[in-house]
């Protein structure tokens, strides 16, 4: 990889963040991230095994020229869900209780008493 001494800031199609500061709970870091001309904050963390990645996985290298600086490099983009709001949560349990009310009608055996 060339090395990163010489990148400008107005670079168009840089991907470059910021270390900001360290998480609350101390896992992480808080980062300002220059993707291009769009400006964003986020977090980073260590990929821990058995724990879902929250947005994308990337790699950072830092640069010469600027000990706070990282070049990002993407190497999974995060999943995207199709649709806005909360997550739909269907059980086994929400599943029968759902055919229970919605599902079809039971035919009741005849009875020959009323009341």
């Amino acid at each position: 990889m060339p090395s990163n001494h010489g990148h400008s800031p107005s670079k168009k199609g840089e991907d470059v963040v910021w270390v900001h500061s360290q998480t609350p709970d101390g896992e992480g870091l808080n980062v300002v991230r220059k993707r291009g001309d769009e400006v964003s904050f986020g977090q980073v963390r260590r990929v821990v095994e058995g724990k879902p990645i929250l947005g994308e996985l990337v790699a950072l290298r830092p640069r010469e020229d600027a000990p706070r600086f990282f070049d990002v490099e993407v190497l999974h983009a995060g999943t995207t869900t199709g649709r806005e709001g909360p997550p739909q949560v269907s059980t086994p349990a929400y599943r029968h209780g759902w055919a229970e009310v919605f599902g079809p009608k039971k035919k009741r055996a005849a009875s020959s008493a009323l009341n």
